[in-house]
């Protein structure tokens, strides 16, 4: 049996390590971190909820199957929405929101 590399990015600063293992959003904890495999991020993203206007966020943490992030409006789970991050769009379904400090701490399940 051969093991293939997992792949290994760095900057200056930091290396991430990443998995083939998906994470899976479901198990979103009490803590809002999503399972080990996700990478802890920073960074803005504009969440575009159906019949919303768009809504400013803060990325927390992103994997495969989802990205957390933080945002100064509640978003009921089951909200079904577009992600931009710079440049970049995705498909998603809000799985928990729960208050956090002065906003929200969104969980947004990634379409496939």
């Amino acid at each position: 049996m051969v093991n293939a590399a997992i792949p290994v990015y760095q900057t200056p600063s930091t290396t991430i390590k990443l998995s083939r293992r998906p994470a899976d959003l479901c198990i979103v904890t009490a803590k809002h971190q999503l399972p080990e495999e996700s990478i802890r991020s920073k960074g803005e993203a504009t969440l575009l909820p159906a019949g919303c206007p768009e809504l400013p966020a803060t990325i927390r943490d992103i994997s495969a199957s989802g990205i957390g992030v933080l945002a100064a409006n509640l978003l009921e789970p089951g909200t079904r929405l577009d992600i931009h991050i710079h440049g970049h769009a995705a498909h998603g379904v809000v799985q928990i929101c729960q208050p956090e400090g002065d906003g929200f701490y969104i969980g947004i399940a990634l379409a496939a």
